[in-house]
């Protein structure tokens, strides 16, 4: 599963006296940002807190307050957030997507779905949510309905980000669709792919050795 979406903030700064208050939150934002890159989760969480409280009606900011509570572990808090994020910017298909990704953290894929739903209806031209989709129903063992998720986000153009491209991240998890229908070759082809986009992409590297081992084993 991916969030692309650590959105980050524009601001102007504007004449005096505000000028520096625009400057002190530009470079939160920017701290927040970097922590939350280097894996800094707590440290992340704080300076998010810290943007809210001179921000309470940012949905932006609590989107990625969100983002860096679920990496930190705080599941729950990290709910909140997102729904204090929705009811500031409930047509926002970014924190629709994020949401689902915590859900499904959570253990709640039937609401995961509804969300990745959401986030489609609103910005049916995203393809991180079509992977995510199809990552919960290939969970579920709805596979047919998997596979037209990953290849409509191939039919949508390719964004780059971490840990890969969607692109990449959509040719595996339809390389393990086909692996689980046991269309080996198949799949073999769609993890070849997906490391000819991203060749250091490590989960397309190990289903690529597990499906070629399963296809020359006796």
């Amino acid at each position: 599963m991916r969030r692309f979406f650590v959105l980050t903030l524009t601001l102007s700064l504007l004449a005096t006296p505000y000028a520096a208050v625009a400057q002190n939150l530009e470079q939160l934002w920017q701290q927040a940002n970097t922590a939350q890159d280097a894996g800094k989760y707590a440290e992340s969480v704080s300076l998010w807190l810290r943007v809210v409280q001179m921000q309470p009606n940012n949905a932006r900011a609590y989107n990625n307050l969100g983002i860096a509570l679920t990496d930190a572990g705080k599941l729950d808090d990290a709910l909140q957030a997102y729904g204090q994020a929705l009811r500031l910017d409930g047509n926002n298909a970014y924190i629709y997507n994020n949401l689902g990704w915590l859900l499904v953290k959570m253990g709640r894929l039937g609401e995961a779905g509804n969300a990745y739903s959401q986030a489609l209806r609103l910005s049916p031209n995203l393809a991180a949510p079509y992977n995510n989709a199809g990552d919960v129903f290939r969970s579920q063992g709805q596979l047919e309905d998997a596979a037209a998720a990953y290849r409509q986000a191939l039919n949508l153009p390719e964004v780059g980000g971490l840990p890969a491209s969607t692109h990449t991240m959509a040719h595996n998890g339809l390389g393990l669709v086909l692996q689980q229908q046991g269309k080996l070759q198949e799949a073999i082809a769609e993890f070849q792919q997906a490391l000819r986009l991203t060749p250091n992409y490590q989960p397309a590297q190990n289903n690529l050795t597990a499906a070629q081992q399963k296809l020359n084993s006796p």
